[in-house]
């Protein structure tokens, strides 16, 4: 996989492949929430200890974005409040938070609003929960002193909301946007240096339930299936698959390039989808791609359509 230079991170030596692969996501869906100027908008992390004198209450801190949210509000300088359940209070407090609320509880808007009196709320973080969840925080952020605006990573509801809280969805990829220096300054600047330092540590841990392709959809039935202050990882899957495995995958790139009609029994044509020689129907009767022939190619029509505005662009400039 091919990424950006100022979306990664070098891991200090202690800190494995497994444990730092929990972390990409996380970092940058908190950072989207947290730093984005129409957002909570909280100053960048840095390693000067900066008391702000507000609070950012995050709703699921064990989760992975919570995780990493707790951890970057705090090196920010504002203070954690957060709901969890209950057994997982002590894993919260370690990564910063310092009231924690059991969201099972009938009364935990109230609870809250109660231990928000007399404070400035920054905003609220809706990292993770079920229905409800983010009507919940924008009645918290609607009864309470500050801020009012509630970031979450789900959609926005169409109802439930208070006028005066706004509710904004958040997206990773915006910190990478042009014109961004939130990115550059997590990935690049702060987090190997942080990651070094122990300021933030690589949470939930990993629970690696297998290795290889063979492994992903164990994976997804974890995932789905609920867990907790924890983070679902399948390794190694170019290095550990097998020799099926990656027979299988090569196949299904080649096919999907090409339009593969058998000629005979044991030649296919080798021509690109474009080929002519072969009909649609033929090419629609090649089994084994990995998505529809005309989806296929339509996204080869639009990329060589890219490929040829780009290299007219540079023959006006020139």
């Amino acid at each position: 996989m091919v990424v950006p230079r100022h979306a990664v991170a070098e891991l200090p030596h202690g800190i494995s492949l497994q444990q730092g692969v929990v972390l990409p996501l996380g970092i940058s869906t908190a950072a989207a929430g947290l730093y984005q100027k129409d957002y909570l908008a909280l100053p960048l992390p840095s390693f000067e200890k900066k008391d702000h004198g507000r609070i950012v209450l995050i709703w699921g801190g064990s989760s992975s974005v919570g995780s990493c949210a707790i951890q970057l509000t705090v090196a920010s300088g504002a203070e954690v409040y957060t709901t969890a359940s209950s057994s997982n209070f002590d894993y919260c407090r370690k990564l910063g938070a310092s009231k924690l609320f059991d969201y099972h509880d009938s009364d935990v808007e109230d609870q809250i609003v109660s231990a928000l009196r007399g404070k400035t709320l920054a905003g609220v973080y809706h990292a993770v929960g079920s229905n409800g969840a983010v009507e919940s925080c924008a009645k918290i952020a609607d009864r309470s002193q500050g801020k009012a605006i509630v970031v979450t990573v789900r959609g926005v509801p169409d109802k439930g909301i208070p006028s005066s809280v706004r509710v904004k969805s958040i997206s990773s990829s915006d910190i990478f946007k042009a014109g961004s220096d939130i990115g550059p300054h997590i990935w690049r600047q702060f987090l190997p240096k942080a990651l070094a330092k122990g300021v933030i540590v690589p949470k939930p841990d990993p629970l690696v339930v297998g290795s290889g392709l063979r492994s992903v959809q164990h994976g997804l039935d974890k995932q789905k299936a609920g867990v907790s202050a924890a983070k679902i990882v399948v390794d190694n899957i170019d290095q550990d698959a097998s020799r099926g495995e990656r027979q299988t995958l090569e196949r299904v790139q080649w096919l999907d390039g090409h339009c593969a009609v058998k000629v005979t029994e044991t030649f296919e044509c080798p021509c690109p989808l474009f080929c002519s020689q072969h009909s649609f129907p033929e090419k629609r009767a090649v089994e084994g791609r990995s998505a529809p022939f005309d989806q296929l190619l339509n996204e080869r029509q639009a990329h060589r359509a890219l490929v040829e505005r780009r290299k007219d662009d540079k023959t006006i400039e020139s």
